[in-house]
C-alpha cells in the first residue's frame, strides 16, 4: 500500500475540485486500510470525473481536458537511462504505454507515479513538478446526443 502522505499530497494538489464530502470519503478510506486496487479505482474516477462539465442546453457536452507539461520528466528519463524505450523496459511497461503518458492520451495512476519517482530517484518534495505542471487548459466540444 502507498504511503498515506503521497495520496493526500495528491488529493489535495490535483483533485482541489472534488468536494468536501468526497476527501472525507477517501480520507476514512485510507485510515482503515482499503485494498489498494480499491483506492486507485476510486482515485482514478476522481481525477477523470473532476474537470467534466455539461452543457444540456444546446446538446454539447463541454469537457475540459487539463494538459500536463512532462518535459522535465522526460528530461529526467534521458538523462538517467538514455531513452525512453529503455526506461520501459526496466519500469516493466510497454513503450507504447509510457508514450501515452507522456503525450497526455493516458493517465499516469498511482502505482506508476511512485514506481517512476523510485526508479528515477525523485524526491516526494518534487512530484508535483513532474506530475502535476500543467500546461495549458484546452476545452473540447463533443457532440452528444439527447
Amino acid at each position: 500500500m502507498f504511503p498515506y502522505s503521497f495520496f493526500m499530497n495528491i488529493i489535495s494538489i490535483k483533485l482541489n475540485k472534488i468536494n468536501d464530502c468526497s476527501y472525507k470519503f477517501l480520507k476514512i478510506l485510507i485510515k482503515y486500510g482499503y485494498p489498494k486496487r480499491t483506492l486507485d479505482n476510486i482515485f482514478f474516477w476522481c481525477y477523470t470525473n473532476s474537470y467534466k462539465t455539461e452543457n444540456r442546453t444546446s446538446g454539447r457536452r463541454l469537457m475540459e481536458k487539463v494538459i500536463f507539461d512532462y518535459s522535465k520528466l522526460r528530461g529526467r528519463i534521458k538523462e538517467r537511462f538514455d531513452s525512453e524505450s529503455n526506461f520501459s523496459r526496466i519500469a516493466h511497461t510497454s513503450q507504447a504505454s509510457l508514450s501515452a503518458k507522456l503525450n497526455n492520451k493516458a493517465y499516469f495512476k498511482p502505482n506508476d507515479i511512485l514506481l517512476i519517482l523510485k526508479l528515477l530517484e525523485i524526491p516526494d518534495e518534487e512530484l508535483k513538478e513532474y506530475f502535476f505542471n500543467q500546461k495549458v487548459r484546452k476545452t473540447e466540444l463533443k457532440r452528444i446526443d439527447l
